[in-house]
């Protein structure tokens, strides 16, 4: 009975030192099998689990979100089957820096490796099993005039320009979140930056690669092809911030309309094929919808120039004797209409307003009758004589005003002389006039 005892505890032992060197043999199974009860990892640990199947829903090695990884595996020599669930989460712990121990947190990741379990260790800020992404700025931080964007863990934030024509500019406000200005580009947004260089208005020469201001919104001359195949028409190419190109075919006359924002405008071409591409140019206006009506042909600047200098007109008079001895002068709204030294005039082409300066009638019938006037945006001011006939042409914006000079006799004062203009965008008897919400008439 003894010896019998004796050989079942000597049976015994063996196979618990066989199953321990099985075990010790089998690459960390007794830690692999503790880790699938327990599902906790020590500090400084990793997960490695062999799997038949694994699901991640944070789809993988993602360490700025939480997710949870579902393995299903074999256990006790393939003997049992089960399933655990491990879920992204922070950590804190102590590590030995030169003979010290300091606190360090983080952030352990599960992943799948096909059907595997896999973790690994993040030191970050770490906030409900996710890593908090920090911030970062291409370009600097508030840069208005460079476009860059802004990289928050696996997003990306771009400056760009709104469609009210702002400007977007991201930036971070802490190490670990984005925000956003939205700021007026003193001279236009342009694919997600401010312009500094100078921008062309309505009326102006507009060369090739320059900026041009279409009713507030941005667009560039792109393109100024010149054909000297005579059976082919030039090409003018426009782009805007957002890429959205206007092409337009210039007729022989030299013009060609392209619609903008919903509103069409004409655009005439100056150049020919001898000339380099940066000395061709183009000049943009309103296309009339009512040939009467030159209010849609104005530009937002010279309707509220209009506006100010009508109320600064106001403020001085009282109209009772509007030509006598005026140092504020009226603006002129109709096609025309007198108009006297230091009057303003409305016309349907850059500048859109001008000022008589000056008319001065020569005694000498050889000498010509002479009108100064000025542009009231830029201050530019330029002379133009008449003919024997009494009548003249005024240049601007690519436009030919004809003007007729009221000055005799040369004894009259000079605040009793005027001029009238006619303007080449309407036939006959069609006078445009300027009627617009906020004029006075």
């Amino acid at each position: 009975m003894y010896l019998m005892k004796r050989g079942l505890i000597l049976i015994a032992f063996f196979l618990v030192v066989s199953v321990l060197l099985i075990s010790f043999v089998s690459a960390g199974w007794f830690s692999d099998n503790w880790n699938k009860i327990t599902g906790k990892v020590a500090s400084g640990s990793q997960n490695n689990i062999t799997g038949i199947y694994c699901h991640d829903s944070d789809g993988g090695d993602d360490s700025y979100v939480k997710g949870s990884v579902l393995v299903v595996y074999k256990s006790w020599f393939g003997l049992i089957t089960n399933n655990y669930t491990f879920t992204d989460s922070c950590y804190s712990t102590l590590v030995k820096v030169n003979n010290t121990y300091v606190p360090q947190k983080g952030l352990v990741e599960y992943y799948c490796d096909n059907t595997n379990l896999k973790s690994k260790q993040y030191i970050c800020t770490c906030v409900d099993g996710a890593c908090v992404a920090p911030c970062t700025d291409s370009d600097g931080g508030k840069n208005y005039y460079v476009k860059g964007g802004v990289n928050k863990g696996a997003s990306w934030f771009e400056d760009r320009c709104e469609p009210d024509g702002l400007l977007k500019e991201y930036y971070c406000q802490s190490p670990t979140e984005e925000g956003f200005e939205r700021y007026a580009c003193p001279k236009g947004c342009f694919y997600g930056e401010c312009l500094n260089v100078t921008v062309r208005q309505l009326g102006e020469k507009a060369y090739y690669k320059e900026y041009l201001n279409v009713d507030g919104k941005i667009v560039q001359v792109s393109q100024i092809t010149n054909n000297i195949v005579g059976f082919d028409t030039d090409q003018v190419t426009f782009t805007d911030a957002s890429g959205n190109i206007y092409p337009i075919s210039i007729t022989k006359e030299g013009e060609g309309t392209v619609p903008i924002g919903g509103i069409a405008y004409v655009v005439k071409y100056y150049g020919n094929s001898t000339q380099p591409p940066g000395t061709r140019y183009v000049i943009v206006t309103k296309l009339a919808q009512n040939p009467n009506d030159g209010c849609g042909l104005l530009s937002s600047n010279a309707t509220a120039k209009v506006i100010e200098l009508q109320n600064l007109v106001s403020n001085y008079t009282n109209y009772t004797n509007p030509y006598a001895n005026r140092s504020v002068g009226f603006v002129v709204l109709k096609e025309g209409e007198k108009i006297y030294t230091n009057d303003y005039a409305v016309i349907p082409s850059y500048p859109y307003v001008i000022k008589i300066i000056r008319i001065i009638n020569n005694s000498n019938i050889r000498l010509p009758n002479t009108v100064t006037w000025q542009n009231i945006f830029n201050g530019d001011v330029a002379t133009v004589s008449d003919t024997v006939y009494g009548n003249g042409e005024l240049l601007t914006g690519g436009s030919k005003y004809t003007f007729v000079v009221y000055a005799s006799p040369p004894t009259n004062p000079s605040d009793s002389r005027s001029i009238t203009l006619d303007f080449p965008q309407t036939t006959g008897t069609i006078k445009m006039t300027f009627y617009c919400q906020g004029f006075v008439k």
